[in-house]
This record gives C-alpha cells, structure tokens and sequence, in this order.
C-alpha cells in the first residue's frame, strides 16, 4: 500500500474532505493528538476495527479507545453518563483524560476485547478534532506504534512504523504532553484508577470530593478494561533495565552496572542530576529530575533512540514520587526487561 502524506497545517477543507471520505470507506488514517499520536478508523465499521488490529499487531483482547469530538458523539456510544462522569468532563475535556462506560450494544465487542464498557476520550488537539468532526463518527484509535513497541511522539516514528499500513499519515508536529491519557473506569459506583496520566488521582478526586481506587494487576486469563493494563508494551529492542531507589543506590548501581556491562552497545537514559554522577559511557539526557513534563514529552522518543542507535542494552532509572513523574514510571516499568529497586 502506498500510504498518503499530509503535511498541511492547518488543514484544508479539500483535505479534510479526503481524509473523511477515507475514514468513511473503512481505511486508517495517522494522526496526532496532544498525547501521542493515534491510528483512527471509524469505530461502527467492524472492517476499519480488524485493520487496526492487523495494522499494529495487536492482540484482541486489548480494547481501543474511542476519541470524539464533541460530547453529543457519547449518546451513540454509551448507555449513561453518570454525574461523577459529567464532573469530570466538565472540568478536563477536551483533553488528556479517558472514561469508561457501560457500552451501547450497538458498539462491536471487537473493539471492547468482549466487554461491556468501552473507553472514550475527547482529544484536544484542534487537527484531531477537525478530523474526527469533519467525520462525524466516533474513530478508534490507539497510539501509533507497533504492539509492544514503544508510542509515537514526532512523525518520523509514525512513518517508520506504519507507512505502508495505512491509507494516510497526517504531520502534525511533535506532540504536546508525549504521554498517554490518564484511564479512568466511570462505569461503576467507585470510579477506578486504570492508567495513571497527566491527570492525576489527586486531581480526581479534588473534582469529585472523594476518593478513587487503583486497579489491581491484570491477572494472566483477564481481559484488560483498558490499553496498558495487561501486555508488555513501550519495549525498545534492546534489554531495558530499571534501577529504583534512593539517588545514592541507583548512581551507584547504575556506575557499577556500566563499569560491568558486556553489552556490544550499550546506552544510559539519565537525568542531568544522575548523568552527572556516572562514569563514561553512551549517554541520552533526558532533562531534569525536577521537571516532570519535559521528561514525559521526551520517554518514547528516548526509548526510540535505543533502537536508532542500535543499542543492545539500556540503563534507565527512577524518578520523583510526583504524580506525573509516576506516570512515567508506569511506562518504564512496562518497558523494563529487570527491575532491580532497593
């Protein structure tokens, strides 16, 4: 397939017009949001929803999540909006925050990975808003990548995953937050924790005057209620490991892990408060400790970088106990091939 490139900003109505009447013959079509980007095809077409599937590799039991454009789309989607749900809406849509919901039964179990609640957010980037309401339908669409391997944040990686995949790649820069969107579970009396983002529980539960619950692991045999939950993802090729811990343990196992390492290629992802601290070797800085949001735009493309750089083994380390910075955690920790924390 030879795949269409867009690098129009802003686009142009002949182009939005093109890019709907790809979506509206059951093809993908790339495109970025202010999270990482997305691969979106319509979700009421069963057709559109294997493609994703085949496109990224992805196992079916992993449920997509649903990005639309304005909050009259959720009506064909969902059964009710309960008041938690409409809080919550009001206060971060558009914007980096997913709900789950008990699902219409006109939504295909294909895309919910046979459950009965479906996952919703309401992006806020303007092209991924132009596109989805230009389309009129509600559009499916997980990050960009490969399964396992690590979200895409510039276009480059887009194109290197998924051209040739795809009906069309849409440029829209590099994204904003570069993590993916906090997943919360609205579907019940308590609302649960699923995936930790850039909003965090601390700024649920200000909104809601109560608290929230965290998920527990997703066992073996359970299909996931959302994307991240169950499989190894964000994986470079090479053999991630993770040093947590206090700074003193992690500079000091990081240096003797250097020191010791009979990688062909190795390379360390480091903070500049940490970076300097070690012995020579291959480095990637990240950013600063005590800046959370750059050291989230910046993860998947560090990760990506192992892979560009041909790197057999990568060292990386823990961060703060902010909520962000953990959510970053959460990522790493799904990369990691060995944890090794004190």
């Amino acid at each position: 397939m030879k795949t269409l490139i867009i690098k129009e900003q802003p686009l142009t109505e002949e182009t939005l017009q093109r890019l709907n009447q790809i979506i509206h013959q059951g093809d993908l079509v790339v495109f970025p949001t202010e999270t990482v980007y997305g691969i979106g095809g319509n979700a009421l077409d069963e057709h559109a929803i294997a493609k994703i599937y085949a496109a990224k590799g992805r196992p079916s039991d992993n449920p997509l999540i649903l990005h639309i454009a304005h909050e009259d789309m959720l009506s064909s989607i969902v059964e009710d909006v309960s008041e938690d749900a409409k809080a919550l809406m009001r206060c971060f849509w558009p914007g980096p925050l997913t709900l789950v919901f008990k699902k219409k039964e006109s939504i295909s179990p294909r895309l919910t990975g046979g459950l009965d609640t479906v996952a919703v957010r309401f992006p806020n980037h303007p092209m991924a808003r132009q596109i989805i309401a230009t389309a009129n339908v509600p559009l499916a669409a997980p990050s960009a990548n490969l399964s396992g391997r690590p979200s895409s944040t510039l276009f480059e990686h887009v194109y290197e995953d998924l051209y040739g995949k795809v009906f069309a790649l849409v440029d829209g820069g590099p994204s904003t937050l570069g993590l993916e969107s906090t997943v919360l579970d609205v579907s019940g009396d308590v609302p649960v924790l699923l995936r930790p983002g850039s909003i965090s529980a601390d700024m649920i539960e200000t909104v809601l005057q109560k608290p929230i619950i965290a998920s527990q692991p997703t066992k073996a045999d359970d299909v996931p209620k959302a994307p991240g939950m169950k499989y190894q993802h964000y994986q470079p090729r090479g053999t991630v490991k993770l040093f947590d811990g206090p700074e003193s343990f992690m500079v000091q196992a990081m240096s003797e892990a250097i020191k010791q390492s009979k990688a062909r290629n190795l390379a360390v992802i480091a903070v500049d408060e940490i970076a300097s601290l070690l012995p020579a070797c291959t480095l990637y800085p990240w950013g600063s400790l005590y800046d959370p949001e750059t050291l989230a735009k910046r993860l998947y493309e560090r990760l990506r970088n192992m892979d560009e750089g041909h790197h057999d083994e990568i060292i990386v380390h823990g961060l703060l106990e902010d909520p962000l910075s953990q959510a970053v955690m959460n990522r790493l920790e799904k990369a990691a091939h060995e944890i090794i924390k004190k």
